[in-house]
């Protein structure tokens, strides 16, 4: 069995799954300051096309907890899934951090932005993953080998839509500020 992973320094992730079996960071150049490509951070909804992956694939109706935060500059997503092919129980109302029913797994993504030179930033995407009980670790890490390439596509595809998104704010904003002020004139008589 393998031994969950704790992470020594302090991260967002920390707070909605600390222990993990398995963990990947992605960092993505945007062609766009970080003002505008924060903006397109909370503006792509990562949980909704990650479902919609899911429902492609016919799995979706086993989870059972989503999670979708704004965390600050940041933005977190998650949800769990039951592991064997029955559809899971109702959502829990224990939320993610504290849903720990067997059987399960749970994923979740921290996304950030940060300032880069030459008007450009830095998307960092971290995923975690891991089994909530010690029993489901083995048939989560055979699953992982499978959902690994899935996960990373989403989150590929997901920086690319946050690239897109923040150079169309910045290109309108440009856009704006290059149109001249029309002055109102009033016609006295």
């Amino acid at each position: 069995m393998a031994t969950p992973i704790t992470s020594p320094k302090r991260h967002l992730l920390d707070r909605y799954l600390p222990a993990y079996d398995v963990s990947s960071s992605f960092h993505a150049i945007v062609f766009a300051e970080a003002d505008a490509a924060r903006t397109a951070l909370t503006r792509v909804q990562p949980l909704r096309r990650l479902v919609a992956g899911l429902r492609a694939l016919g799995v979706s109706d086993r989870i059972s907890v989503t999670l979708e935060a704004d965390a600050g500059p940041d933005v977190v997503a998650g949800f769990a899934w039951r592991l064997d092919p029955q559809p899971a129980e109702e959502s829990s109302t224990a939320g993610f951090a504290a849903f720990d029913q067997p059987g399960h797994a749970k994923i979740a993504w921290s996304l950030s932005v940060s300032p880069d030179v030459d008007l450009r930033s830095v998307l960092s995407i971290t995923v975690r993953a891991g089994a909530t009980d010690a029993a489901s670790t083995a048939a989560f890490l055979d699953a992982w080998s499978v959902l690994e390439p899935f996960v990373e596509a989403q989150t590929r595809r997901y920086a690319a839509s946050v690239n897109a998104l923040a150079q169309e704010i910045e290109d309108a904003a440009e856009a704006r500020a290059r149109e001249p002020q029309r002055r109102h004139l009033q016609l006295v008589v």
